[in-house]
């Protein structure tokens, strides 16, 4: 029976999840599942710009069967959403969904064959489903995310200058993934090597050569990045042009733009923004602190602070003060370690940390040692290094999960830590990448 095409993606009605399951497998169709939460920001701009194309509605409802699963609950929830608040429960915690949006795709007989998580737009989105139908197609981010853990990561350490990446990936497949993988890893806003100019290359490249991925989030964070490396007036104003491109009624893109400006020294106009950032925020600590400081001529607090440099220590207990996203949408305790106690001695460190109420111990060595530890339900292989002029802890984890009551999956986590504000503060860069797809998170820890 040939399928009727409309001009967007046409999501299944049904209250039953068993049924939808049936549905498939009687008409051997792949699953599209939309997972998302009504306070999701990324998740309405996709129903917004993607579930209404026409391309997409096309493609999607000649070889899927799509659904939307609301995973949280709310006072205003329909018929609909109550009878699948149970459902949605057991497959946030079935398939350890912790980023908005999370888009799951299911096999004919209901196996979960890979996930894209957070903004897609539709040509990206279509692609990761014609991965899944055309494996021969298969997208080239699986290689290039070998040669970014086997080459391009170790080469980082070496603070090489932006040319000298360039040259190195330009030719590759999986350039874009590459790319993106870049900004995230500089955009902790820390000063490194030649972090900013990186920084600068790897967002103006992406720009050129794939436009769509990259969300008004991820250039917003790239901007404040950027202005919190360099007191270059060249570099300063990419950044204002970056808040340019994306600027909305967004208080935290204006606190950007105003803080941008003060540092260049447009004082006026930056109290403008910041007033009007303040206004939109209705008082928010960050914008109404810094428009105290913009006022009284005081410097801004930068949200990271002056890194140390030479050999560091990361010794001692970090609480977690805030964190936020590049490439999805997390919640803080799926972020981020909440606490951390962290005991380093000159060739070992140890780790007690905490992700909301699970506590995670572990003892690495530094330099090269390859780490493999076993637990029942993962396989897990870290190396741990320090940069050359060991301000920098890097640790690089691969991940093989077999959980008892889903499908075995495998993930690949790069952890960076490093020191701010004479040792005050603690940063943490993660960078996942499963099933292809990344995800970034900064969190800037105080001491505890």
């Amino acid at each position: 029976m040939s399928q009727l095409c409309f001009a967007q993606i046409s999501f299944n009605k049904s209250d039953d999840w068993n049924k939808i399951l049936q549905i498939a497998k009687q008409q051997n169709r792949y699953i599209l599942m939309d997972a998302f939460a009504t306070w999701c920001e990324p998740c309405k701009r996709m129903d917004i710009e993607v579930f209404t194309n026409k391309e997409a509605g096309e493609y999607f409802n000649k070889y899927f069967i799509s659904v939307k699963v609301q995973l949280d609950q709310t006072p205003t929830d329909g018929t609909r959403e109550k009878a699948w608040s149970e459902t949605a429960k057991s497959i946030k915690e079935k398939y350890q969904i912790g980023a908005m949006p999370s888009l799951l795709f299911f096999t004919p007989e209901g196996k979960l064959a890979g996930r894209s998580i957070g903004y897609k737009n539709a040509d990206e989105l279509i692609d990761e489903a014609r991965n899944l139908l055309e494996p021969g197609k298969k997208s080239a981010d699986s290689l290039a995310l070998l040669y970014y853990k086997s080459e391009l990561e170790p080469f980082l350490r070496t603070y090489p200058s932006w040319d000298l990446v360039r040259n190195k990936i330009k030719e590759l497949k999986g350039y874009d993934f590459l790319l993106k993988t870049i900004i995230s890893r500089y955009n902790s806003g820390i000063q490194a090597g030649n972090s900013n100019e990186i920084l600068v290359g790897s967002m103006t490249e992406l720009q050129s050569v794939s436009p769509k991925s990259l969300t008004a989030e991820i250039v917003n964070r790239s901007a404040y990045a950027l202005h919190a490396m360099t007191n270059d007036p060249k570099q300063l104003k990419i950044a204002a042009s970056w808040c340019k491109q994306v600027m909305n009624e967004n208080f935290s893109f204006m606190d950007t733009y105003a803080s941008i400006l003060y540092k260049l020294g447009q004082k006026d106009e930056a109290i403008k923004w910041e007033t009007k950032a303040n206004e939109i925020s209705k008082g928010h600590p960050i914008t109404k602190g810094g428009l105290e400081k913009m006022q009284t001529g005081k410097a801004l607090l930068k949200e990271y602070g002056i890194p140390v440099t030479g050999q560091v220590n990361l010794s001692g207990t970090w609480i977690l003060d805030t964190a936020g996203s590049d490439f999805g949408n997390l919640t803080l305790e799926m972020a981020a370690p909440t606490v951390m106690k962290i005991k380093q001695d000159k060739d070992r460190i140890d780790f007690s940390r905490l992700f909301g109420d699970v506590k995670s111990d572990e003892s690495l060595s530094v330099d090269g040692y390859v780490f493999k530890q076993t637990l029942d339900v993962a396989k897990i292989s870290r190396v741990v290094t320090q940069a050359l002029d060991r301000s920098i802890v890097t640790v690089f984890s691969d991940y093989e999960m077999t959980p008892e009551d889903s499908d075995p999956y495998k993930y690949t986590r790069e952890e960076i830590y490093s020191l701010t504000n004479g040792g005050k503060n603690l940063i943490l860069t993660r960078i996942t990448i499963l099933d292809g797809n990344l995800e970034a998170v900064h969190a800037l820890y105080k001491r505890g």
